[in-house]
């Protein structure tokens, strides 16, 4: 929400400035629960000279740093109180800071399990810079609003200047802020509002959220407009920091609700979508939405995806149990994917189906080769995240690798593979990985164990046509081959192994040599502790019978990578 500006915006980090409006919005409703924590402590004596600086000393030895505050001007316990200043901090110091905070309550509601706050005010909140996270914030699960402890109530919510200092959206910027909130614990009677307002700049925001049990029914408003360079641009640190737009309307009973969601940021990104909910009890959700979002993608994907996705959804949201989604849509020019099943968001347990179709030219771009044909998806993945069972079949027709069929595949070949991933265990079983083509099969298992860093793996090669592998070695051969590989242990720690190759029929050049086998033995293979090179030690036997004469021969081998 800005003028435009002919400097250049100061860059912030994406993550960053996506962690900016969530800490700004935290430290706000942790400001309520903070003097609430300052009242419950206080007694009617406190509400003098001494007794607010002896409550302003232990306040700020319990936050230890990270919270100041400065300047008790009221301390009534029974009716709010009146700080100064209060200041934020992280492991770089002062991040935020509270001008004139007034708490006014109602404690007493407090016994029948209500949180009543008549008003919470600022005079001024200054966000000097992006707080700086840390790996355990980033790690921590998001909790769930609802249940409350208690019933919330706000009546009144201003703070009549907020100041973003240059880092925090690539500007300056100062808004002001008003609103209210009623959160009950269980919520089924929810009422926020919120407007902001920039104070420097033709440029307003304003949401609303109501929704009654009793009478089922919903009310949803959005509005938001800022000019180029703004605050919402820089904060998602939208590329080129367009103008963005965004309006939502529902209002009605649950029950035969449409909403309409428009948002826009420039010609090349935006949404608009259209939502229906029927149903009194099992809700039935359809949505239909088309999106554009090129320039939010890596630039290496962006040539590879339509302009404008579309998005279908057609699901049932029971009262209890999990969601059934009967369809999911989304489209991309040619390519399709499609995904059905059941997801319990209270367990997490989940059972789906998916199928994608699209042609490999779209993708071709990525591996910077001219790849051809028509790939089809089918998946199936069931259980929990920690603990998921998957079935994936993929086929490709009509493949071509710069004009010609692909090498042993030909112009049809199909992948499989069957097994379960247990995440918390660090463990992968491969029940079942194949790969079949026109000249080549393989098939094989695996399991991957120890935070996925032991592996046991076997693999069976057949090749009944050595004639075009010898083309890719640039030899003539001839003859049918196979091969059964098994590899165990460790990487780096080491790995042991063992290869077997029937040859059968061999020919080799002008070279007969009737059925070749050889047996690898490979004792060690590893990271060098000193190099970091890997290094391999084994034993090869080979059996030939060239011109009808046997021959054998081992050998013992070890290397060391440069």
């Amino acid at each position: 929400m800005a003028e435009k500006d002919t400097g250049k915006p100061v860059p912030a980090l994406p993550k960053k400035r996506r962690r900016t409006a969530r800490r700004i919005l935290l430290a706000v409703l942790l400001l309520p629960f903070l003097l609430a924590g300052l009242l419950a402590g206080a007694v009617l004596a406190l509400n003098t000279g001494p007794g607010r600086d002896l409550a302003e000393r232990l306040a700020n030895d319990l936050l230890a740093g990270q919270v100041e505050i400065v300047g008790i001007e009221r301390l009534a316990p029974f009716e709010g109180i009146s700080v100064g200043r209060i200041t934020i901090s992280d492991a770089e110091g002062p991040w935020l800071t509270i001008d004139r905070a007034v708490l006014d309550w109602s404690p007493f509601d407090l016994l029948g399990r209500r949180l009543t706050l008549d008003a919470l005010t600022a005079e001024t909140v200054s966000v000097l810079r992006q707080p700086a996270g840390g790996a355990e914030e980033e790690s921590q699960p998001a909790a769930s609003p609802f249940p409350l402890p208690v019933d919330i109530r706000l009546d009144r919510l201003q703070i009549d200047r907020i100041e973003l200092a240059e880092p925090v959206a690539g500007r300056t910027a100062t808004l002001t802020a008003n609103g209210k909130a009623v959160l009950p614990r269980h919520g089924r009677a929810i009422d926020i509002a919120l407007d902001l307002r920039r104070l420097d700049a033709p440029a307003e925001a304003s949401a609303v959220l109501r929704y009654d049990a009793t009478s089922d029914r919903v009310e949803a408003r959005l509005t938001a407009s800022e000019p180029e360079n703004g605050v919402i641009a820089g904060l998602l640190d939208l590329p080129g920091r367009p103008a963005v737009e965004a309006t939502l309307n529902a209002e009605g009973p649950l029950d035969g609700l449409t909403a309409r969601l428009t948002a826009s940021a420039g010609p090349e990104i935006g949404i608009a979508a259209d939502i229906a909910v029927s149903g009194s009890t099992d809700r039935h959700v359809t949505l239909d939405s088309k999106v554009r979002a090129g320039p939010l993608l890596p630039p290496e994907l962006r040539p590879i995806l339509a302009e404008e996705l579309h998005i279908l959804l057609d699901a049932t949201v029971p009262a209890a149990g999990p969601v059934r989604i009967g369809n999911l849509t989304i489209r991309d020019g040619p390519v399709e994917i499609a995904l059905a099943g059941t997801a319990d968001t209270v367990s997490l347990e989940f059972d789906l189906t998916a199928t994608a179709t699209g042609p490999l030219e779209r993708y071709a771009p990525l591996a910077g080769i001219d790849l051809a044909g028509m790939l089809r998806l089918d998946a199936a993945v069931s259980g929990h995240p920690d603990d998921a069972g998957f079935d994936i079949m993929a086929s490709i027709a009509g493949a071509a690798l710069d004009g010609t069929p692909l090498p042993l595949l030909g112009g049809t070949s199909e992948l499989t593979a069957a097994g379960r991933i247990r995440q918390q265990e660090g463990r992968l079983q491969l029940d079942h990985i194949g790969l079949a083509g026109e000249g080549l099969t393989v098939d094989g298992n695996a399991t991957l164990s120890e935070g996925f860093q032991t592996i046991a793996a076997s693999l069976a090669l057949d090749l009944p046509d050595m004639t075009e592998a010898g083309t890719l070695a640039g030899i003539r051969m001839a003859g049918a081959a196979s091969a059964f590989v098994t590899l165990s242990g460790s990487w780096p720690a080491g790995m042991t192994g063992e290869a077997n190759l029937d040859w059968r029929n061999a020919r080799l050049e002008d070279e007969t040599l009737g059925t070749v086998t050889a047996a690898l033995s490979l004792d060690r293979l590893a990271q060098d502790a000193d190099t970091g090179a890997p290094v391999a030690e084994g034993r090869l036997r080979l059996t030939a019978s060239p011109r009808g004469v046997a021959a054998t021969g081992t050998t013992a081998f070890s290397f060391a990578a440069n």
